[in-house]
């Protein structure tokens, strides 16, 4: 089965070649598509990617550039650019170990799932999740409780997003979690029990850099989730309350951590 890497790209002139290096060391050239939005980038990104595409003439490597929109519109103008069935995102600043989506593969194919993902930053996933065999069964509910996987591990069949729909341009945090709300609901997701991927160089989940360096805007991203499934009937509203409740302790909680770092 071929893959399309879905790469979102901005200001990214530091990382974006080792991002590419750990791409293309992935899978053999015909099984592997690589997407790359720039989003407006600044710096010198964007002829970085083009003199990589060059000297990786083997690899079919597409790079768009659009005015500075988003990683929403980023990510969704490569998915409609892409022609395999099999979707993988990662962002510009992070990488993938060796042997990530082949690994991946087998545990779809083996567990007929429609969205695995896996470990990253040596992080161990624990409640609401249980360990089953070598893999994390994910559903909505566990998804309201605890978020998981990192979109930088993600791998799943185009046709799930187009059953569940985009990302919503018009949402900058939290987008991952709309969608991968919507997507236990439509299909199968698994976790695969691996570390394989490492993001921002280590930092830390939140409070630190980039977009979920902005817990207040995290905060709005959350509630603007639950609103939405609750628009959609997957909660009702007294489960929209109590999932308010526990998302407000929970941004309290990350501030005093925050600072405790300091």
């Amino acid at each position: 089965m071929r893959i399309s890497v879905i790469i979102p790209m901005f200001n990214a002139e530091n990382t974006i070649i080792k991002c590419l290096n750990s791409v293309v060391n992935q899978l053999p050239s015909e099984e592997l598509e690589v997407v790359i939005v720039d989003d407006g980038s600044v710096d010198k990104s964007y002829n970085l990617v083009k003199k990589f595409i060059q000297e990786n003439s083997n690899f079919d490597i597409k790079l768009i550039h659009q005015e500075n929109k988003g990683v929403s519109a980023a990510r969704n103008l490569a998915i409609f650019e892409s022609k395999y069935d099999l979707l993988a995102l990662i962002d510009s600043d992070d990488v993938w170990l060796p042997g990530k989506l082949k690994h991946q593969l087998q545990v779809l194919s083996k567990y007929d799932a429609d969205f695995v993902g896996t470990l990253h930053n040596n992080l161990q996933l624990g409640f609401p999740y249980k360990l089953e065999d070598d893999i994390f069964k994910v559903s909505f509910n566990q998804l309201m409780i605890k978020m998981a996987p990192s979109t930088i591990t993600s791998l799943f069949k185009k046709d799930l997003i187009k059953r569940a729909g985009f990302y919503d341009e018009k949402q900058k945090y939290t987008e991952d979690g709309n969608l991968w709300l919507r997507f236990s609901k439509q299909g199968k997701m698994i976790i695969l029990n691996k570390n394989y991927a490492i993001a921002g160089d280590y930092k830390p989940l939140f409070g630190q850099s980039g977009l979920s360096g902005n817990l207040q805007g995290m905060y709005k991203g959350e509630i603007k989730n639950i609103k939405d499934m609750l628009d959609l009937k997957y909660i009702n509203k007294i489960q929209y309350m109590l999932y308010f409740t526990y998302i407000t302790m929970k941004y309290y909680r990350r501030i005093v951590i925050v600072k405790l770092r300091k």
